[in-house]
């Protein structure tokens, strides 16, 4: 502390930890008297009029009062107090800015980048699962790139991307995946999850909003991190039957069923798959000096393929440089850069397994046609939609693709007085993609053909090559002004003002070619190669622009009250003339009640806020970059269709392909909040709870059908509809004293969501899901298999209820309606016995009804830290509980349909005489009942799961045994070890990314997720 002779004079100075971190709302105040200040949001105060030899009394939540003299230029380090709580003191990332986590009004749920740092994971989204509560993520399989669905409390949109924003480092990403990130590279991790914290950033962040602060050089000397792992990954064997057990399921599906001549037995699962390798490496440094601080890294990653044949590969390389500079205290400027690089290879085509588990086992891999290329040397599956997997995996291994990018971003914080900064910020997130490959001629029966041997027209159109590429460009620019103002000692306002553009370009083309020079050389693959008539192209370019201006106004009273609001109003080129422009409110309050001195008496209750909230956001994600404007197509007249000209003249001459709106506007999300925070027990026991209702009104919908009677065609861009999530979600754990030896930190969480149809469409009838997919899911099921009527669960499945099997004939003819009358005249002992809903005899649609929901009743997150003498343990899991699953792959992997194998066991499943199962029915040839093409309530099974998703083990080697080294560890790390379940399919975790949110959570043996072991070693220098 610098001291001077001075009678009276001002006092300036510093509040800081004994970390260095600036302590902001301080109470700085004159012994014995209300005369004082609060320090501002960099630590800084200022009294004035102070006599020589005052004594101040210096305090703060959680940290032990100080007595000091009051001095010109002071620095003042408070101590945190025993047992302190050291959460609420940490600062969060609110959008724009940068609050403790006491201050803060709004729901944000925060990861460290510590509890992920050696995680070998290849994704940030796995690891994110089951640690914030009202987060929900999916992994969609086991592929390369790996990717999820992150819903944050529930989707608000049932057309249009309900995916959430994502922020790096004040660099506005858009909703997009997180496969980009560096877990190494990551400081903190806020997740803004509801409307009043996440309207800062307006129309984006509809579906919440991650925002990722990577880490920055901190003062001192300069040190290396190195960290490396390798570990194998595989999928579990669902153990699929052998030759005999697919035979005697046949031959009870159709006596007639012939045995192949020379029967082999593949075992498809082992023919395809195989165990891969896993690489992670990471090398990175930081430093810093009071001046200038800087962090650059380095990360590798490369995932093998599981594929036997071809390696399906995915890897990507990212760098990263962080600079700071601080010349005065009145000038900040900094950039971060970048730069990542992908390529990845996927033989394996759609994202299922269904070409795996259900090719017949009595079929040899290859068969001999010396008459063809190598590709035609494969057997052909009977199975429709299916095809011999090594051969569309030979056949693959020609798909290459590759992604280079750069987010960047430079800033200058000019502060011309105190507590203001003014601030601007151009980032900048390009990206390109090149993707190429060559399907090769083949003929493998008339089932899996791209050639017909009898016409040697169809050659023209057989192999062929495709190139396609595209560049994406975005730019924003951002700027703000923060200011901090205390009014006295018991009033701290917090005044942020700013202006955003930004503006996102895309551009793409592809080609395609027949007929290479040579087919039999692989040395002519390429497109350029290729000399057939037939060639196709294509192309897009889109161009899309904002512009927001937005502000937020903080109160802190006596650091008890506290209270927030924010406007953002943004303008769109999605929407036309008034229309384009959308303002976005959230207002909040919190309290914290320990502060009071009636709630001292409760010495076992530590920490306790109180926060409510009430938010507007918008979603302007919808695929059309101009639907206030006419789609006009070429086209010859015909009956029906609106035209402009005379469609009798011969010419092609315009019609309307897709009708415009005009009024077309945002979609609009309101959220309403209450929860609390508190801590109990010397802070070691905290608990958190949220209870929340969001509404999605003016949703965006897509008119497909039209109005064909007008002559009017369908896609025109709607406000039709509302929908709703109701739910709750809550946070307990236990934690050890922060000077014990053995550190410990176990916590829960939990959360419900339930999302509710208020309005749909233009009539408003039921919204079916009836998706089709890879594998015709409606046409297989003959109809849609959810319903989602005004005033109920949205996505709840709809269909026949299985009251049992019929044992007998007896049973059969004993089961009419009021008449007599067989109510299935048709069934046979060991066919469904099916509910007559409305008792009118007839099975048919009236007689649907609900099954039961998709949506989980609960899901669960658990996670365990534990430190003892140099050793760790970190251990993460999640579960959903209380929901359904359709089971599509049922008909195929149970009873045979098409002619697909089964999994092991299941010939004794099936309904095989009187009293034998209620389970399962009869062995039928396709077609003979409608038991495996009537979705029914045997569709579905109950979805629970518990699943591991980490174990790591550490142990940190003492610095006095290695010299030089300034940490030493080495670790093994499980993922996905084992899951609990009763679910019998693959894999319970489901999501569909191409079927619509409202039809989802449909198993066609997706691909489950991996489990991998790796060893691996971190050294720092």
């Amino acid at each position: 502390m610098a001291t001077a002779s001075w009678a009276q004079s001002t006092v300036k100075g510093l509040v800081k930890s004994t970390t260095g971190e600036p302590v902001s709302g301080a109470s700085i105040l004159q012994k014995g008297t209300k005369k004082g200040t609060s320090s501002g949001a960099d630590g800084s105060f200022s009294i004035s009029n102070i006599v020589a030899g005052t004594i101040l009394t210096v305090s703060s939540l959680g940290y032990d009062a100080r007595e000091i003299a009051a001095a010109v230029n002071m620095d003042i380090v408070l101590s945190p107090k025993p047992n302190q709580l050291t959460d609420v003191e940490v600062s969060v990332d609110k959008g724009y800015g940068k609050s403790k986590r006491n201050a803060v009004t709004s729901v944000i749920s925060s990861v460290k980048g510590s509890d992920l740092t050696g995680m070998p994971s290849t994704n940030l989204g796995s690891v994110l699962q089951g640690r914030a509560s009202g987060v929900q993520i999916t992994n969609s399989g086991g592929t390369n790139p790996p990717t999820q669905k992150i819903l944050i409390r529930g989707f608000t949109s049932l057309q249009n991307s309900t995916d959430p924003l994502v922020i790096m480092d004040g660099v506005n990403l858009g909703r997009t995946g997180l496969n980009f990130v560096n877990l190494n590279d990551i400081e903190t991790i806020d997740i803004l999850k509801d409307a009043s914290g996440a309207a800062i950033y307006g129309s984006d962040a509809s579906g919440g909003v991650i925002i990722i602060t990577t880490k920055k050089g901190r003062i001192g000397r300069f040190q290396t991190d190195a960290d490396m792992s390798y570990g194998s990954a595989f999928y579990q064997n669902p153990k699929l039957a052998v030759a005999d057990e697919y035979i005697a399921i046949q031959k009870r599906r159709n006596p007639a069923y012939v045995v192949p001549v020379n029967v082999a037995n593949t075992d498809w699962w082992n023919a395809t798959m195989k165990a891969a390798n896993q690489i992670n490496a990471n090398l990175n440094f930081s430093g810093g000096t009071d001046k200038l601080s800087s962090f650059g890294s380095i990360g590798y990653v490369k995932s093998d393929g599981n594929f036997t044949v071809g390696n399906a590969y995915w890897q990507k390389i990212l760098a990263r440089l962080n600079l700071d500079f601080t010349p005065n205290k009145y000038l900040k400027i900094g950039f971060t850069l970048n730069p990542r690089f992908e390529s990845w290879e996927n033989p394996g085509g759609r994202g299922d397994l269904m070409p795996v588990v259900r090719t017949e086992p009595t079929l040899p891999i290859y068969v001999s046609r010396p008459q063809y290329d190598k590709y035609s040397q494969f057997s052909q599956t009977s199975i429709d939609r299916n095809v011999n997997p090594i051969a569309a995996l030979k056949r693959g291994v020609f798909n290459k693709n590759y992604a280079i990018g750069i987010i960047g971003s430079a800033y200058i914080d000019i502060s011309p007085i105190k507590n203001l900064h003014l601030r601007s910020q151009m980032n900048i997130n390009t990206t390109q993609t090149y993707s190429a490959g060559y399907t090769p001629r083949y003929f493998n029966g008339n089932l899996d053909r791209n050639f017909d041997p009898t016409d040697v027209s169809t050659l023209e159109k057989s192999d062929n090559a495709y190139s396609n590429s595209g560049n994406a460009f975005n730019w924003i620019w951002t700027q703000t002004a923060n200011y901090t103002y205390n009014l006295g000692a018991d009033h701290t306002f917090g005044l942020l003002a700013g202006y955003e553009a930004r503006k996102e370009y895309g551009v793409g083309n592809s080609a395609a070619r027949y007929k290479s020079q040579d087919p039999t050389n692989s040395d002519y693959y390429y497109l350029n190669y290729m000399q057939g008539d037939y060639i196709s192209t294509g192309g897009y370019e889109y161009q899309d622009t904002w512009g927001a201006i937005f502000g937020r106004l903080n109160y802190n009273y006596k650091g008890k009250y506290f209270a927030e609001g924010i406007v953002r109003r943004d303008v769109s080129s999605r929407f036309y003339n008034d229309s384009k422009y959308a303002v976005f409110p959230s207002a909040s309050i919190g309290w914290i009640a320990t502060n009071e001195k009636f709630i001292e008496s409760f010495k076992k209750l530590n920490y306790l806020k109180i926060r409510a909230s009430y938010g507007e956001i918008g979603n302007s994600s919808l695929n059309d970059p101009a639907s206030y404007l006419n789609f006009l197509s070429p086209s010859y007249g015909s009956v029906n269709v609106a035209t402009f000209g005379d469609p009798r003249t011969g010419y092609p001459i315009y019609t309307v392909a897709r009708p415009a709106n005009p009024k077309l506007k945002w979609e609009r999300d309101i959220d309403e909040n209450i929860g609390f925070d508190s801590y109990w027990f010397s802070n070691q026991l905290y608990v958190n709870a949220e209870l929340y209702k969001r509404i999605a009104k003016d949703l965006l919908f897509t008119d497909y059908n039209g109005r064909p009677e007008l002559g009017i065609p369908g896609g025109q861009k709607l406000n039709l509809g509302q929908i709703s999530n109701k739910g709750w979600e809550a946070t307990i754990g236990y934690k050890s004293q922060p000077k014990s030896k053995l550190k410990f930190d176990v916590s829960a969480n939990l959360s419900h969501n339930t999302p509710y149809l208020d309005s749909y469409g233009l009539t408003g009838d039921p919204v079916l899901g009836d998706a089709q997919g890879a594998y015709r899911i409606t046409e297989e099921l003959q109809g849609p298999y959810t319903k989602s009527e005004v005033g109920q669960e949205i996505g709840k499945y709809w269909g026949y209820q299985v009251k049992n099997i019929f044992q007998n004939q007896t049973e059969i003819n004993a089961y009419t309606d009021k008449q007599g009358n067989l109510i299935q005249p048709n069934a046979k002992p060991g066919d469904f016995k099916y509910q007559d809903t409305n008792g009118d005899g007839v099975l048919n649609d009236k007689d649907r009804v609900y099954l039961g929901s998709r949506n989980p009743k609960l899901e669960l997150g658990l996670n365990l830290r534990v430190e003892y003498k140099g050793f760790d343990l970190a251990v993460s899991g999640y579960g959903r509980f209380g929901h359904k699953v359709l089971w599509f792959a049922k008909k195929f992997l149970t009873q045979g349909a098409l002619g697909a194998n089964v999994l092991a066991g299941s010939v004794n499943k099936a309904w095989n005489g009187e009293g034998s199962t209620n389970l399962y029915p009869r062995f039928v040839q396709d077609g003979a009942t409608p038991d495996l093409l009537r979705f029914s309530s045997w569709f579905l099974e109950n979805g629970d799961y518990f699943r591991l998703n980490n174990i790591q083990v550490g142990y940190t080697i003492p610095e006095k045994w290695i010299k030089g080294v300034r940490k030493a560890r080495i670790y093994i790390n499980t993922q996905n070890l084992f899951t609990i379940t009763k679910y019998p399919g693959i894999n319970p975790e489901i999501y569909n990314p191409d079927l619509p949110i409202n039809a989802n959570g449909v198993d066609i043996s997706q691909y489950p997720v991996k489990k991998t072991i790796t060893v691996g070693l971190a050294i720092g220098l």
